[in-house]
């Protein structure tokens, strides 16, 4: 009987057009795959199932949604175990190829976001994590008009601070930390720790993230969060810029005393 009420409410509520390509479309205002753990279908609590789909043509599922404020896509979960709301990956072999995880378009409004995502601002949350390089074709904006600032100071002894970085080369540790991305090439920084003696509220409490790959399909199967520090690189602009004037300064007045 339940899952005859099962089927029955997905034939109401849905409509299947199955074409010759492979594709189905759905057209319904609300469907539910799910099977219920108890025989009462008012049941709050549910074991929901699977929505396979296998496809050779362009699109596994196109969803289309025309009504306003409408969401197309909707994923949540809630497991509280790695949980993942859409979860994208895409594979495959051949020099001509390009494969894309996820690929996103916003076109045709007063404001467009490809991606638009929060997270709470706290040790461990991010809006966005990229294990790997980045690369922009435009440019990283940061709010920084004054309406949205309080407590203004002017900043000095900025020489004395510069003073006492320590610059380095170094390589990352990729055969530790094989699953977060790292190059092996060499680079320029800094190290968090000796930062954080000279000026400490530019380093950040950190949660990173390496991935575990199955050897043999090559597929991430898990996350192993990884306590670190981080360097805010952004907020040493205004100290370098502060060590120039300064520096300035102190070339500008022995100019001045030896012209005398």
């Amino acid at each position: 009987m339940l899952r005859f009420k099962v089927l029955l409410s997905i034939i109401i509520a849905t409509i299947f057009v199955f074409s010759a390509n492979g594709q189905v479309n759905v057209y319904s205002n609300a469907i539910n795959f799910r099977q219920n753990n108890a025989n009462d279908m008012q049941q709050t609590t549910y074991h929901y199932g699977q929505l396979n789909i296998n496809s050779s043509t362009y699109y596994g599922l196109m969803v289309s949604n025309t009504g306003p404020y409408g969401c197309a896509l909707y994923g949540q979960s809630s497991s509280g175990q790695g949980s993942i709301g859409v979860y994208g990956i895409s594979y495959g072999s051949g020099s001509s190829n390009t494969n894309t995880g996820g690929e996103f378009y916003a076109y045709g409004g007063a404001s467009n976001y490809g991606i638009y995502s929060y997270a709470p601002n706290q040790t461990g949350s991010y809006a966005g994590y990229f294990s790997g390089n980045v690369t922009v074709t435009g440019t990283f904006l940061n709010p920084s008009d004054q309406k949205f600032k309080t407590n203004i100071q002017p900043l000095t002894n900025c020489l004395v601070e510069v003073m006492g970085l320590k610059p380095k080369t170094f390589n990352y540790d990729t055969v530790t930390y094989s699953g977060m991305g790292f190059s092996g090439k060499k680079f320029f920084g800094l190290i968090a720790q000796d930062v954080a003696t000279v000026m400490p509220s530019v380093v950040v409490d950190n949660i990173a993230n390496q991935v575990v790959f199955d050897k043999g399909t090559g597929k991430p199967v898990n996350n192993n969060q990884i306590p670190c520090k981080g360097i805010s690189y952004l907020e040493l602009i205004p100290v370098l810029v502060g060590a120039i004037q300064e520096q300035q300064s102190e070339i500008n007045a022995l100019k001045a005393k030896l012209g005398n």
